[in-house]
């Protein structure tokens, strides 16, 4: 039963929290590039295509951007629980990971205007356009979150074959 619980692993739980954060960050980023042509009209850039959406189609868009950043995160969250288990993560941290995560989710803690108003600097450089700067924005983070994630199951892996 001790090895199933495992041991609980502070730097662990911190860098997949972290690491969760940035993907959801970058893969909601990705989103509104996707639909960057109804956020256009939503933020008032876009007057033609603001006169074809109407509020029944308004609402549906907007139910469908909280049903897939609801399925993203459940889908995500799923998928680093299912890591955890190959690589051998105890019970507890799988746990801590998950309410951290799903607190960080919904305060919206760790979205810093600050950082996010540097990276869109750059991706800036490449178009003036929602879409691109919310691409470019999107991949970085996405790419970066899937690295922490990756780099905090590679350490969890070598402290425990340096412990034994």
């Amino acid at each position: 039963m001790g090895k199933l619980l495992g041991k609980f692993d502070f730097v662990l739980i911190l860098l997949q929290c972290f690491g969760l954060q940035f993907v959801f960050t970058g893969i909601y980023r990705l989103y509104v590039a996707y639909n960057a042509e109804e956020w256009d009209a939503l933020l008032g850039k876009s007057t033609n295509t603001y006169q074809t959406i109407i509020e029944a189609r308004l609402g549906e868009f907007l139910t469908n951007d909280l049903y897939s950043k609801l399925i993203i995160a459940i889908s995500i969250i799923a998928l680093v629980l299912v890591l955890n288990r190959i690589y051998k993560v105890g019970i507890v941290n799988n746990v801590v990971v998950l309410i951290l995560t799903l607190i960080f989710t919904r305060t919206l803690f760790f979205v810093s205007p600050y950082f996010i108003w540097k990276i869109e600097y750059f991706s800036q450089l490449l178009g003036e356009s929602i879409k691109s700067t919310f691409l470019m924005s999107g991949l970085f983070f996405l790419v970066l979150g899937l690295a922490v994630i990756w780099k905090s199951l590679v350490l969890n892996v070598t402290s425990r074959q340096n412990t034994q």
